[in-house]
C-alpha cells in the first residue's frame, strides 16, 4: 500500500506480543497474527491512523486515536450494508 506517496508494506507475524505496530521509518505495518480477522482489519486502520498521525504531526493522543479507529472501522464495516 502506499500512504504519503511512500510504500508501505504490512507484514502478519506470529507471537507480535501486541494487535499491531507502526514502525514509519521502516515503512513497515506488523499484525498480529494471533487475532481475529476482525481485528486484524480494525487493527491496520489503527496502524494506518498512527502513521497519519506521525507524518502530519497532529499529536492525537492513544485514546483519540483508537476512538478514531473504532469509529471509522465500525461504519465502514456497516458500509456495505446501508448501501442494500
Amino acid at each position: 500500500m502506499k500512504l504519503f506517496g511512500h510504500d508501505i508494506t504490512i507484514e502478519y507475524v506470529d507471537d507480535l506480543g501486541m494487535f499491531g505496530q507502526a514502525l514509519m521509518d521502516r515503512g513497515l505495518i506488523r499484525i498480529s497474527n494471533n487475532i481475529s480477522e476482525s481485528q486484524k482489519e480494525s487493527t491496520l486502520l489503527h496502524e494506518v491512523i498512527e502513521l497519519v498521525n506521525r507524518h502530519l504531526g497532529l499529536e492525537l493522543s492513544e485514546a483519540q486515536i483508537r476512538g478514531v479507529e473504532v469509529g471509522l472501522f465500525e461504519w465502514l464495516s456497516q458500509k456495505g450494508e446501508q448501501d442494500e
